[in-house]
């Protein structure tokens, strides 16, 4: 199958975070599988975020990537410990469904101001940033630093109210095995879109029970703990290094490949 351009979906792996700003997108796993079969990547992965938030990245590429493009849609799932939420006062009305075009890019690196002007990569859709995505145990760290050091400027917007009762319902009601389940559910919906289009795709992550219900070709177990642990960033972010995106990349080239040249 000929493809034209290859789309990251996903969360901080797929940005490439841990590896030098300058080499973010294109040496991570997807940026040597875009070179390697020889097309432009177009990430739309974000650091932080949830897997419903990449199911939103799938759906997205295919309602406005596929008119003039063939795409290969890559995707790294993450963990269910995230959510997703809008901002204070900035719920849509009835019948706005989600898009990542109301996700919050502008505060994640490699988007944000905080990330060298030379290599801070232009935010991949235009976006109003009134949708949040976290990972569930930054909600401690944030409530828990010292009120001088602004560390979080994803929650600046927040009220502490709003996030002590996020905070109050994750240590009260939340369930990681019924939340993962969810999240399978979620992802497989996007599997489905994929193929209903017949566009070519690969998910990869540490999901046995999802890869149970995907064909083959288009599931692979990567785990991004062993690879992080085993090959440590040198900038102590906990993710890999050149070396472990490397190695990732060969894991899931054969896969990308035998879908390719179909």
């Amino acid at each position: 199958m000929t493809v034209n351009l290859l789309v990251t979906c996903g969360d901080s792996f797929g940005c490439g975070s841990g590896l030098p700003d300058e080499d973010a997108f294109e040496k991570s796993y997807a940026g040597l599988t875009a070179k390697d079969i020889g097309v432009p990547q177009k990430v739309l992965a974000r650091p932080g975020c949830c897997n419903y938030i990449i199911y939103l990245q799938i759906k997205w590429a295919v309602e406005n990537l596929t008119q003039a493009n063939k795409p290969f849609v890559l995707i790294t799932m993450t963990n269910a410990a995230r959510t997703s939420w809008y901002k204070p006062f900035q719920n849509k009305r009835s019948g706005v469904s989600p898009t990542i075009e109301h996700l919050n890019y502008q505060d994640y690196p490699p988007y944000d101001t905080h990330t060298n002007r030379p290599f801070r990569r232009p935010i991949p859709v235009t976006t109003d940033n009134s949708l949040q995505s976290e990972t569930l145990s930054n909600l401690d760290t944030f409530l828990d630093q010292d009120p001088g050091f602004v560390a979080w400027i994803q929650f600046s917007h927040e009220p502490q109210t709003r996030i002590k009762v996020l905070r109050d319902w994750v240590a009260d009601f939340f369930n990681f095995e019924i939340k993962n389940d969810y999240d399978n559910g979620i992802l497989a919906q996007g599997h489905l879109l994929l193929k209903k289009h017949n566009i070519p795709h690969l998910f990869m992550g540490w999901q046995p029970q999802f890869g149970d219900l995907l064909p083959e070709e288009n599931y692979v177990a990567v785990d991004w703990g062993y690879w992080s642990n085993n090959y440590p960033d040198n900038r102590g972010t906990g993710h890999c290094d050149y070396r472990g995106h490397d190695l990732v990349y060969k894991e899931i080239i054969k896969k990308v490949k035998a879908q390719v040249n179909d």
